[in-house]
């Protein structure tokens, strides 16, 4: 406490400075993330460690800079802890549930209930003791931070606060949230010190609605949009024929497809000195519903056989009259001999 309490303020009075700079903090992140994808995120607790202590050494109170003493085993082991306890209730979720339902029956709505208290319940404990890990693994001045509270009770309350807010349709947000980090870190300390939160709602309100607006905003927007296109495209293709003012001569050009665009021009027989030219509206027609159907055709193939044959047959009928018309000079030769 003395030490604290006798340093001497920075430079411009802030207690906390930060004299890092991107061109620093880039190539540890590009780093970091080629090496997390090539060792299938096994890397990422190293990765976390070595982010941490750049952050940490560049960010300085009072009078000196904090330091980073985590290293990337010990979050890789707790990464490991978590995952084999989240996937354990995971298949325990999935296979247990489908016997349960088999056997207890409505006793099952019960059992899965009791599963998201207890998810819940181990995300709030997460949180909780996430945060008195980092403490625990900052210094300054040979101080370190953390909390001799297990994290308990803290996440009992979680609990409470997510069923609020999922029952008041996400209402009771920003309150939870500000409840959920005074208490948080006032049971944190820093060295003898004990931390002191006073966040209130006021300070996540804004943030949180202003956020939910432009979410729903955007949501309304993208499916009014989507549905007035297709509402749009269904009317054009529907209409047949419709064609809008008035005129002597109409012009047509199709289109592939089956779709034609007509267009209608009109002027005055008598007047060729002012030509005017009043085109309708282009509108989008289908051809094929008023074009009588043609009678199927004959596939080519048919054809070429077709064709094939009568010319083998025309051969063959060749060479018969060839062979007896010299059968017959033979035969009369002989004779004349």
């Amino acid at each position: 406490m003395d030490a604290i309490a006798s340093a001497p303020a920075a430079d411009d009075g802030r207690a906390i400075q930060f004299s890092g700079t991107l061109g620093e903090f880039l190539p540890i992140a590009i780093s970091n993330f080629l090496l997390t994808i090539v060792t299938l995120f096994i890397y990422r607790s190293w990765a976390k460690a070595r982010e941490r202590r750049y952050l940490w050494s560049r960010t300085r109170f009072i009078d000196d800079q904090l330091q980073w003493t985590g290293t990337g085993l010990e979050m890789f082991i707790g990464f490991v802890v978590v995952a084999v306890v989240l996937g354990v209730a995971y298949l325990g979720f999935v296979f247990g549930l489908q016997a349960l339902v088999a056997r207890v029956g409505p006793l099952a709505l019960l059992v899965v209930l009791l599963l998201y208290v207890g998810g819940f319940y181990l995300y709030g404990l997460a949180r909780f003791r996430g945060l008195r890990y980092r403490l625990s693994r900052t210094w300054w001045r040979g101080i370190r931070g953390g909390s001799d509270d297990p994290g308990f009770s803290y996440a009992g309350k979680a609990v409470g606060y997510y069923f609020a807010t999922f029952f008041l349709a996400g209402l009771f947000y920003p309150w939870a949230q500000a409840k959920l980090w005074n208490q948080r870190w006032n049971k944190m300390s820093f060295g003898p010190l004990d931390f002191e939160a006073h966040v209130t709602s006021d300070d996540t309100r804004g943030a949180f609605f202003g956020t939910t607006t432009g979410v729903v905003s955007g949501t309304t927007s993208g499916v009014f949009g989507a549905t007035t296109g297709s509402l749009l495209e269904a009317i054009t293709t529907s209409v047949v024929g419709v064609t809008a003012g008035s005129g002597k001569a109409t012009s047509r050009s199709s289109v592939p497809g089956g779709f034609s665009t007509r267009a209608s021009a009109g002027a005055s027989d008598g007047d060729a000195t002012k030509p005017r030219a009043q085109f309708s509206v282009m509108t989008v027609t289908i051809a094929t519903a008023a074009r009588p159907r043609r009678p199927a055709e004959r596939p080519k193939r048919w054809d070429r056989s077709m064709r094939s044959g009568c010319s083998r047959r025309s051969m063959r009928s060749n060479r018969s009259v060839r062979s007896s018309g010299t059968e017959s000079n033979r035969i009369s030769g002989g004779a004349t001999g």
